[in-house]
């Protein structure tokens, strides 16, 4: 095993980490009543600006706040020009930026290598896994709730869907962006694995989890991850979650989380 490869559990834990991001930050637009397509877009220009930086000589850590907040800023100018209109609309304006995840490019080498720990990726899905439980729970996560289930009745009661919708895209492309800078410094890092896949797997965690909690996405990442690491999908890893999307999407819409809901009652 050379120095630039990881052994399949550390490839796990990385995945899990990146994707449980990305699905979180798909979970929080989703609870508003919208459909984020693009959300992996905002990882992958995280992951070009903290390499690029780290290429440059750059603390890490500079770096990969630095992309962080690139990807939040992208994501809060595209909230702001998508929150004003209608669910099919958002979504394909979403669709949108998988033109960024086509064209964006960065470098690789030894320099990011050397930072790289998937005990970091994973911590951080749990912290935002968290974050976003407490976020649910809070004035503003209720009051998104509250948009996504009934656009009409949360403006009656004063409650600004605009506003909602923005915070949720803006925090969805934070964590996205916490996932792309972390991500930089995967030893196996490629920056093309942004294209279309990281949409496909994110949004698959939501599906397979569950969009009751906030911990569904992160239930869902393990799945997914698995399926990517596992011998007999690792090849076709992105048309498994498609047509594993398609069928939990029919048989189990509620997510896995549900069918352990389902059980605490009786």
């Amino acid at each position: 095993m050379t120095q630039h490869e990881v052994g399949p559990f550390a490839e796990l834990l990385w995945r899990f980490g990146i994707v449980g991001l990305i699905g979180l930050g798909v979970w929080l637009v989703l609870r508003c009543g919208r459909v984020m397509l693009g959300n992996a877009a905002f990882a992958a220009i995280a992951a070009a600006s903290t390499a690029a930086l780290i290429a440059r000589g750059t603390p890490a850590a500079v770096a990969i706040l630095a992309g962080i907040v690139a990807a939040a800023v992208c994501g809060a100018i595209f909230g702001f020009a998508a929150a004003r209109t209608g669910a099919a609309a958002f979504a394909i304006a979403s669709l949108s930026l998988w033109a960024i995840e086509l064209s964006v490019r960065a470098p690789t080498g030894d320099a990011l290598h050397s930072f790289g720990s998937p005990a970091v990726v994973v911590a951080a899905a749990i912290a935002a896994g968290i974050g976003a439980w407490f976020y649910a729970r809070s004035g503003s996560g209720r009051a998104a709730a509250a948009v996504g289930q009934d656009e009409r009745a949360a403006q009656g009661v004063g409650i600004d869907p605009i506003r909602e919708r923005l915070i949720a895209v803006t925090l969805g492309a934070l964590l996205a962006g916490v996932a792309g800078s972390l991500s930089a410094l995967y030893p196996g890092f490629d920056i093309t694995a942004y294209r279309l896949h990281g949409d496909i797997a994110g949004l698959a965690a939501v599906v397979f989890g569950g969009v009751g909690s906030a911990f569904g996405p992160l239930l869902g990442a393990v799945l997914v991850a698995i399926a990517a690491v596992a011998p007999l999908t690792k090849e076709h890893a992105a048309a498994v979650n498609a047509v594993a999307l398609l069928a939990a999407t029919i048989v189990l819409p509620g997510g896995v989380l549900s069918i352990f809901w389902r059980a605490a009652r009786r």
